[in-house]
């Protein structure tokens, strides 16, 4: 069997995964232009098994779904395992870790009006990569990749809150060796926001090494993401890196 290469996702717009045909779900979409075909979350555990254990699968990327941060463990197989294992692991083959909310902690707060996915999954985000980051998760492992969707949620618009809280009033983990703004900096973000405004902060926050296009397809389509960052007249070189030369670079394709 030729090596194949694949990211494990939680929600079919979340990830992608090329697998051979008997093995797709029942469920998942066609395949989609950049050659990967869309899972849903339930197949992650196997595939994540079968990409450590198997030399003809290459696994790039995996994704943990929670917002509990460093508190849950993964299942391969018959195996639980930790998630310090898990970004140990990652680490190691410097493989990208993609965050993407599932069903959000805030679901009885947000499930009126429809505002799970406009709110509540936004706070998944903002809860899980701060819990990382606090965690001291990036300094235990400089090298490895995270990737949260979505501007990264509320936090880039916030984390001044935590530099103060930490620097300042000296609340909260005192063990970490730079300011929560600079790890998040450090974190790779898709751009799935519908307001050039928010791509433009998160532009000037990350600088356009850190930012991925993405779409959210198909809840979202892509022509609602791609309009808003056209209009925002970045040069070439700038355009050319988030929409695609970012992720080539990131995912090794």
């Amino acid at each position: 069997m030729n090596r194949r290469r694949f990211v494990s996702g939680s929600a079919i717009a979340a990830a992608a995964i090329a697998l051979p045909r008997s093995a797709r779900a029942a469920n998942a979409p066609a395949r989609i232009p950049i050659g990967f075909l869309g899972v849903t979350y339930s197949h992650g555990p196997a595939k994540l098994e079968l990409a450590l254990k198997s030399p003809d699968w290459e696994f790039v990327g995996a994704c943990d779904p929670t917002p509990a941060g460093r508190q849950i463990c993964a299942k391969l197989g018959a195996k639980m395992i930790s998630q310090d294992e898990l970004f140990a692991r990652a680490a190691e083959l410097d493989l990208p870790v993609l965050l993407h909310p599932a069903k959000p902690l805030t679901i009885e707060f947000v499930k009126g009006y429809e505002m799970t996915s406009s709110l509540g999954n936004m706070f998944d985000n903002t809860i899980a990569l701060t819990r990382l980051i606090m965690s001291g998760l990036l300094d235990e492992f400089p090298t490895l990749k995270l990737v949260c969707p979505h501007l990264g949620g509320t936090l880039p618009y916030i984390v001044g809150r935590l530099d103060h809280q930490i620097t300042v009033l000296k609340r909260g983990p005192q063990n970490l060796q730079r300011k929560p703004s600079d790890y998040v900096r450090s974190i790779y973000m898709d751009i799935v926001s519908p307001l050039p405004e928010a791509m433009r902060f998160a532009l000037d926050f990350s600088g356009p090494d850190k930012l991925l296009f993405s779409s959210d397809h198909p809840w979202v389509q892509p022509k609602e993401i791609l309009d808003p960052f056209l209009s925002l007249k970045l040069s070439a070189a700038t355009e050319a890196k988030i929409l695609s030369g970012n992720a080539r670079k990131l995912f090794k394709v």
